[in-house]
């Protein structure tokens, strides 16, 4: 979370190309562990038959918005 925060402002604030694509690797290091985490919460909670059904709306909900970015 850190990272993602950081890089996002850092994102923000870039003036050059260089620079804007060095915060955006920072910014995706950050991010990149919310998907992992929140399909590990899930497999705790639900049990195995209804698993596949919260992942899809998981992914379902979470996705387009990184798509849309």
């Amino acid at each position: 979370m850190p990272f993602s925060i950081l890089g996002s402002y850092a994102v923000a604030a870039s003036t050059d190309l260089n620079s804007l694509l060095f915060w955006r690797f920072v910014q995706t290091f950050g991010c990149a562990g919310g998907y992992a985490l929140g399909a590990a919460t899930i497999g705790d909670i639900y049990t195995a038959e209804e698993r596949g059904a919260a992942m899809g709306t998981y992914f379902g909900v979470s996705l387009p918005f990184v798509v849309c970015r």
